[in-house]
């Protein structure tokens, strides 16, 4: 990795977020028309997209005319293959990729270039800032991922998939001045605690992520754990989006390399579907893209903090049902979706707790040639949540959302009876 290069962009970053708001458009707007000349030049999907809407890059150049592009969902970037998704100009092997989160239910892998690896550190960077993170302070992060602990950093990892005894354990002998992780796992983690009366460290500041967090949750941690909460707002196809400051007034949005739509709901009682534009990520671009969440705009101008930014308020549709096992064992909802999504052959799935032992997987298995085998879901579902569960498999043409039109991954009729 390229130190400097890095460096240089975390500055940048730094001093947009105190830019005026007429500034902060003048980086989105230039960086806009960037983006769609690459995108019509150099990935066939939207050049294909632009042609069929009788549109050309010239049109866009301005975020009023953003609405001139139609709106692309992940469904409809998964009926095409990586050829067409991806910057021609670049070797795909040659790309780092991450999978999506989950959240939707449609297992996607987005492709990075080195250029914007060091985009999206450097927003997980400005974030932690804005908790009171510095280099040299201690973090330990709990994720999914594979990374190596980076020492010089003194940052070290945790999996996702670690029992609330393992991952206290790690806490105490780490002794981190922050605790990163899903909100699930650091609730488990504060559960157990509470339940064995078991003391662990106290770190300095707690972030949490991939899960919308309650005003109960958030209590509850502070109050065990004795720090305070600081929450993050990211997704795979756009880095760190929202992060809250010390004012804890709601989420301000990485506007400098990040456009956010709020488009309107029927019915949506001041809730808004959230559409946002990767300014940065050139390998394979997202333009208008339906983040499947939804969430409330922030009402406030600006923050007391200073930051030019615009605020999100709330975001109403990232929660996945905590699952819970006839023995009291409650499993975070990514523990299993992080498992299901390295599995070949599925368009969506969702995962429905009928009783404590009792779990059906729905599976759309799209256009694809190869399709996921229902032994490899059964393998998945038992290794997460032991041999004693039933699952039943179920191949749907289409999977429909639940009332309102939310559509939950994990759905637990155990929470609702």
């Amino acid at each position: 990795m390229n130190f400097l290069k890095m460096y240089r962009t975390y500055r940048l970053m730094m001093r947009a977020q105190w830019l005026d708001r007429l500034k902060i458009q003048e980086i989105q707007e230039r960086k806009l028309r960037h983006v769609i000349r690459h995108a019509y030049k150099n990935v066939p999907f939207y050049k294909r997209l632009f042609d069929d809407a009788g549109i050309s890059p010239a049109d866009i150049n301005t975020l009023d005319d953003l609405e001139k592009i139609p709106v692309t969902t992940k469904s409809i970037l998964q009926e095409y293959g990586p050829e067409f998704l991806i910057n021609r100009t670049m070797v795909p092997t040659k790309l780092k990729t991450e999978h999506s989160s989950g959240s939707t239910g449609r297992p996607f892998t987005v492709f990075f270039h080195s250029d914007y690896v060091y985009v999206r550190n450097a927003l997980f960077l400005r974030g932690l800032r804005a908790a009171g993170y510095s280099i040299g302070r201690k973090l330990l992060l709990v994720t999914d991922s594979d990374n190596a602990s980076k020492h010089w950093l003194r940052w070290r990892y945790a999996s996702i998939q670690d029992p609330p005894e393992l991952l206290l354990e790690q806490v105490n002998r780490y002794r981190p001045d922050f605790l990163y992780g899903c909100t699930t796992s650091l609730r488990q983690l504060a559960e157990y605690m509470r339940s064995t009366n078991l003391l662990g460290f106290q770190p300095e500041k707690i972030i949490t992520t991939a899960e919308m967090i309650d005003a109960p949750t958030r209590r509850f941690l502070e109050g065990t754990f004795k720090a305070e909460i600081y929450d993050f707002y990211g997704l795979t196809e756009m880095g760190l989006v929202g992060w809250e400051c010390h004012e804890h007034n709601g989420y301000h949005l990485a506007e400098d390399t990040t456009i956010i739509e709020y488009l309107p709901i029927e019915n949506g009682d001041g809730v808004s579907k959230i559409v946002m534009t990767n300014l940065e990520l050139m390998s394979m671009p997202f333009i208008r893209f339906d983040t499947g969440d939804i969430g409330i705009p922030g009402k406030r101008e600006s923050c007391p903090c200073g930051r030019g930014f615009s605020m999100l308020e709330r975001v109403e549709g990232r929660r996945l049902d905590c699952i819970q096992l006839k023995d009291g064992r409650r499993v975070s909802p990514y523990k299993l979706t992080c498992q299901l999504e390295k599995l070949q052959g599925i368009a969506r799935y969702q995962v429905i707790q009928e009783d404590y032992g009792t779990f059906t997987v729905k599976v759309e298995t799209g256009k694809r040639r190869v399709t996921v085998r229902d032994d490899e879901i059964h393998k998945v579902m038992h290794s997460v949540l032991g041999n004693e569960i039933k699952v039943v498999v179920q191949k749907a043409v289409n999977i429909e959302p639940t009332s309102g039109g939310k559509f939950r991954v994990i759905k637990s009729q155990v929470q609702e009876a």
